[in-house]
């Protein structure tokens, strides 16, 4: 009897041995060190190195243009969102690139147009994307950016959509002709309107300036594509609710910020889903913060707020997450489609 007493106890002890290895394997599954739970650690940005602060920034598509203080630069980052160590990785893998890797081959990749008709075809008749053109008039070799110049700006761009050519007038002067361009500049191609196969607005940019000027501009000109939501009563009647007269396939995605002007990533994303998903910007000052929180429910800002017509329900996202939300937005699209 005792010898069985005896080997009961020595089986549950092993027992307990196992769900202690299997906890304590959890918890470090779930603080990053294994690649199943990897994307779950949340970083706080006070803790990252101003280098860090700087790629997590280059990754959402924010400028930090002025701003030196380490403290201000934590600021941006957590008006943007939370930061996970898969995000951090992927900045720092991307800004690292150097000329050999295929990251840096790819993101500094621009198309030289042969003909008029190529860039018609490419350009103009494209209604769900960026271009931006390098223009390089008759009798003239050098554009308006240096190649250094050049591919810094096409590397800091093209991983939010933006595609990347060089247009030499030479080609087609007749093109050139009824454009006005008569002098070295940069063209950047935007869809009209919030309409799906709407024309391409082209906008020019003609002064030699730095990449980070030039980035201004085009972050300017993206941002135009955002809707700005001024009052709640706005976002309750136009975005959170549908209206008879409303297409029940719209999707709609505001975000909730500090910051006046999105993330170039958010920005990118209103022109991939031009026609099919409407996106918002709701400004949080200081004033009005205690407000929003109690109309939201919610404890902390930025979120991302989805909209779908089912039921009129919205999802709050508060962990900046592109892919995932361009993944989300692709599905609902197709899934209203079908329907």
């Amino acid at each position: 009897m005792w010898f069985y007493f005896r080997l009961v106890l020595l089986a549950l002890y092993f027992l307990l041995l196992f769900f202690l290895s299997r906890l304590l394997e959890a918890v470090s599954w779930y603080q990053g060190n294994s690649p199943f739970f990897y994307s779950r650690q949340i970083l706080e940005p006070i803790s990252l190195s101003v280098l860090k602060l700087k790629q997590i920034l280059e990754s959402r598509g924010i400028s930090y243009a002025g701003v030196v203080e380490k403290q201000e630069l934590t600021a941006l980052v957590e008006s943007s969102g939370e930061v996970v160590q898969e995000e951090l990785d992927s900045a720092i893998e991307t800004e690292n690139s150097t000329p050999q890797s295929s990251i840096f081959s790819k993101t500094t990749k621009s198309t030289h147009f042969t003909c008029g008709s190529h860039f018609y075809e490419e350009v103009e008749d494209t209604k769900d994307s960026v271009w931006l053109v390098q223009v390089i008039p008759s009798g003239l070799t050098q554009p308006l950016l240096d190649t250094s110049t050049w591919k810094q700006v096409i590397s800091k761009v093209s991983r939010f959509g933006v595609r990347a050519g060089i247009f030499e007038c030479s080609l087609d002067e007749r093109l050139c002709a009824r454009k006005k361009w008569t002098t070295p500049q940069l063209v950047l191609a935007l869809p009209r309107g919030h309409r799906a196969k709407q024309e391409v607005v082209l906008h020019s940019y003609l002064f030699p300036a730095k990449a980070q000027a030039v980035l201004q501009w085009i972050r300017h000109l993206l941002a135009t594509r955002i809707k700005k939501v001024d009052s709640p009563d706005e976002l309750e009647n136009r975005w959170l609710t549908y209206s008879p007269e409303t297409p029940l396939s719209e999707i709609r995605v505001i975000l909730m910020s500090t910051m006046s002007q999105p993330p170039l990533f958010f920005s990118s994303l209103a022109i991939k889903f031009t026609g099919r998903v409407r996106f918002g910007l709701v400004n949080i000052s200081e004033n009005n913060k205690i407000q929003w929180k109690n109309k939201l429910k919610v404890s902390t800002f930025p979120v991302y707020l989805v909209v779908t017509p089912e039921k009129q329900l919205f999802t709050v996202i508060s962990v900046v997450k592109p892919l995932i939300l361009t993944a989300w937005a692709s599905f609902k699209v197709a899934e209203t489609r079908n329907e």
